[in-house]
């Protein structure tokens, strides 16, 4: 996955990555938020953040104490649509590509008017 390398505290601190668009069209229908986390290329305080402000740029559904964001709004946000889903399955070189965007993105969504929920 990533770079392991010790936290301040003495946890494992895995290096944070992006996932393939191989990953991304294998994921559930929703997703755990340190998934959806990654998939959008931003780190664990950063993401809670933006759910706990209700910025974070999908809608977060709250089931009991766990919190899941479902996969297609995911893909929305990233700008895989239905075409671009069967186009990558025709082209394996696409797959193996890094989908992750960043922060900035997520602000441009918000600015754009889609993020809050």
């Amino acid at each position: 996955m990533g770079m392991q390398m010790k936290g301040r505290r003495g946890r494992k601190a895995v290096e944070r990555q992006g996932m393939s668009m191989e990953e991304l069209l294998e994921l559930p229908i929703s997703v755990d938020m340190l998934t959806a986390f990654r998939a959008v290329g931003i780190g664990r305080t950063s993401g809670y953040e933006l759910v706990r402000t209700g910025q974070f740029p999908t809608r977060v559904l709250r089931l009991g104490n766990t919190y899941r964001v479902p996969r297609e709004e995911l893909l929305r946000l990233l700008g895989i649509d239905r075409r671009s889903r069967e186009h990558t399955q025709d082209r394996p070189d696409v797959t193996k590509e890094n989908t992750g965007t960043s922060e900035a993105m997520i602000r441009g969504s918000e600015e754009q008017g889609g993020a809050a929920r």
